[in-house]
C-alpha cells in the first residue's frame, strides 16, 4: 500500500505556496512522496510526482475535480497554506480502518448555505474543512466522483463559484463509507478562534501574502507554532489584530479584563463587561429575594 501527500495548484502564486508547505513536509517526513496536480511547468525537487491537466477551473472546482487524481493508494490531501509541525504516520494508519477523514470547520457558516447549497441535511450535522483531507483507495474514486457530483449542482445553481465545503458536507452526509472526524490538532485553523488539547501537528493558515480564493494572511505561522505550541494542555486561543495569544481565563477579573483589552479591543471588551455586570446583579437580586 503507498502513501503520500497531494496538492493541487493551477496557479503559479498557489505552486510558490505549496513549494513552503511541502518544504514543511520533508524537514519532518523526509521519505514520504509528495504529488502535484498543476497545468503550470514546475521545477523543484520537492514534487516527487507532478500531474499535469488542462483546462482547470481557477476556482474550488479544482479541489473535488482533480483529488482522486491521487496516485497513491492512502493518501493526505493538503491545502497550499497548511504547514507541517511533525510527523503523522497515525494519518495512515486511520485509513485502515476509516476510509475518509476530515476535521470540522469552525465557521460552520450556515448564513452562506443558500437552500439549494445546505440540501435536506439537519443542521446538527456539522461542516468539515477540506484543507486537510485523509482518504483511501475505495474513497478515492467513490467519494471524489459523488464530491464533484454535488459541486456541479452548486455551480448551476450559484451566480459565482461556490466553495466547495458545502457540497462535500452533503457527500459526507450521505456517503455510505466511513467518514471518520479528525482533532483540529490536524488542521489548526490558527487565523480564528479555537480549542485545542495536546500538540499541534498541522497549523492550516496562510504561508505566503497572494491575492486567490481563501482567506488572507493575519498571522505569520511562525507566531502561531510558538505560542500554541508552547504548551500541550487544554487551551483556547485566539487572534487580534495579527497577534495570537492563548486566552486567559484567571479569575483575576482586572487582569482578565486587560487581557480582554489587548486581545480584543475596548468595544467588545465593554460589550462583555455589561453583559457580565448584569448577569452578576440578578444573581445577587434573585438571592436577596429569595
Amino acid at each position: 500500500m503507498s502513501e503520500g501527500i497531494l496538492y493541487i495548484a493551477t496557479e503559479r502564486s498557489l505552486i510558490d505556496e505549496a513549494k513552503l508547505s511541502a518544504k514543511s513536509v520533508k524537514n519532518v517526513m523526509p521519505n514520504i512522496p509528495i504529488a502535484l496536480v498543476t497545468a503550470q511547468a514546475v521545477e523543484s525537487d520537492l514534487f516527487d510526482v507532478v500531474i499535469d491537466v488542462d483546462n482547470p477551473s481557477h476556482s474550488f472546482k479544482d479541489k473535488p475535480k482533480y483529488i482522486s487524481f491521487s496516485p497513491f493508494d492512502k493518501t493526505v490531501y493538503l491545502d497550499t497554506d497548511v504547514y507541517i509541525y511533525s510527523k503523522f504516520n497515525e494519518l495512515f494508519e486511520l485509513l485502515n480502518e476509516f476510509e475518509i477523514a476530515a476535521a470540522h470547520d469552525k465557521g460552520h457558516g450556515f448564513d452562506r448555505y443558500r437552500e439549494h447549497l445546505a440540501g435536506n441535511i439537519p443542521i446538527c450535522y456539522a461542516e468539515y474543512n477540506t484543507g486537510v483531507i485523509a482518504y483511501n483507495s475505495e474513497a478515492k474514486q467513490k467519494f471524489g466522483k459523488k464530491w464533484l457530483y454535488n459541486y456541479k449542482q452548486d455551480e448551476e445553481e450559484s451566480d459565482t463559484p461556490p466553495p466547495d465545503q458545502p457540497s462535500f458536507r452533503r457527500t459526507a452526509y450521505s456517503y455510505n463509507g466511513q467518514v471518520h472526524t479528525l482533532q483540529p490538532n490536524y488542521n489548526c485553523l490558527f487565523r480564528n478562534r479555537g480549542l485545542i488539547n495536546g500538540e499541534v501537528k498541522i497549523f492550516h493558515g496562510r504561508l505566503s501574502n497572494i491575492n486567490t480564493m481563501g482567506a488572507d494572511k493575519p498571522v505569520e505561522v511562525e507566531d502561531a507554532i510558538n505560542v500554541l505550541n508552547r504548551e500541550d494542555g487544554i487551551r483556547i486561543y485566539d487572534q487580534y489584530m495579527g497577534v495570537i495569544k492563548i486566552r486567559n481565563y484567571n479569575p483575576n477579573k482586572i487582569k482578565y479584563f486587560f487581557d480582554s483589552l489587548c486581545n480584543r479591543g475596548i468595544q467588545v471588551t465593554l460589550l462583555d463587561t455589561f453583559k457580565y455586570v448584569k448577569q452578576q446583579w440578578k444573581h445577587l437580586y434573585s438571592k436577596v429575594d429569595g
